[in-house]
């Protein structure tokens, strides 16, 4: 199948609708390898909304492979493996599918393999969890996916740390052992977290209530220094963040609600802004009068 594979991939290289002409021809033949590469380059191919609203919408290849992924998806665990499962997973996500059948033989696949998830196959399984749709045993498979992630914050990559938890957190997961974890583990090694993982890593702590002091405030030195390079979705989340934990570090909040209102014109994003000012209630300390 490696030679399937690689036609799957010049297809791709061309554009969509050649791909889809492949998925349509060889669907059926498709391995776990040639079922994960054609899912992975049609979500890069097409951002999720198409699913729903683009040209995904009618799409008869896309059917014919989500047919055929329910299908390798039940194969065992010697034909798909592990990382098949995770990719097919991600990309099911990225792709924004709601199928509920597709979801279940996902979960089921993945419990299955438990122990053959390595980091990042963890990590991507965990945030795919949280974007495919709620079926039975969703639930459970994200208890045990914490577990896992116990032992791997100190591997995972800070992008990967930031998406399991904040995965967690939106499957209704609060596993505070995890959480302690990872706050050791970030601790120190903040500089390699970009503004979007300094805000999302805040916010999945403040959204499952896990309240660590020392973690803020460190998050809030690194946002302090680097105030500029945030965009008015971070800066509100990291705002809100403080808010939850009624936390006022005002020379912070300040400079990111300055940060906010100087980008509302550029990025046309006012809603983030009310936000800010929303998030702002629990304060004494009235924001820029830009911000109102």
């Amino acid at each position: 199948m490696a030679k399937l594979n690689r036609e799957i991939t010049l297809a791709a290289n061309i554009g969509s609708d050649t791909l889809q002409e492949v998925i349509c021809t060889h669907a059926q033949s498709f391995n776990a390898i040639n079922v994960a590469t054609a899912l992975h380059r049609l979500s890069r191919l097409h951002p999720s909304d198409n699913v729903a609203r683009g040209p995904l919408v009618q799409s008869a290849s896309l059917q014919v492979l989500l047919l055929r992924t329910v299908e390798v998806l039940r194969q065992t665990t010697t034909e798909c493996d592990s990382k098949a499962v995770s990719t097919i997973a991600y990309s099911l996500a990225g792709l924004g599918i709601r199928d509920a059948d597709v979801a279940k033989s996902v979960v089921e696949a993945s419990f299955n393999r438990l122990s053959g998830f390595d980091r990042q196959g963890v990590a991507n399984l965990t945030w795919a969890l949280s974007k495919l749709p709620k079926v039975e045993k969703r639930a459970s498979l994200a208890r045990k996916l914490a577990l896992l992630a116990r032992d791997l914050v100190w591997h995972f990559l800070p992008q990967e740390l930031c998406n399991v938890l904040w995965a967690l957190c939106k499957l209704g997961v609060r596993d505070n052992k995890l959480m302690s974890l990872a706050s050791e583990a970030v601790r120190g090694n903040l500089e390699r977290f970009t503004p979007q993982g300094l805000s999302t890593l805040a916010a999945a702590f403040a959204r499952v209530g896990v309240f660590v002091e020392a973690l803020l405030d460190e998050i809030g030195q690194q946002a302090q220094a680097r105030v500029m390079e945030f965009n008015v979705r971070d800066a509100a989340q990291l705002v809100w963040s403080h808010a939850k934990f009624k936390l006022c570090r005002e020379p912070l909040l300040q400079q990111l609600c300055n940060r906010a209102a100087s980008l509302v014109e550029g990025e046309g994003t006012c809603s983030c802004v009310i936000f800010v000012c929303q998030s702002c209630g629990p304060y004494s300390w009235t924001t820029n009068p830009s911000l109102a």
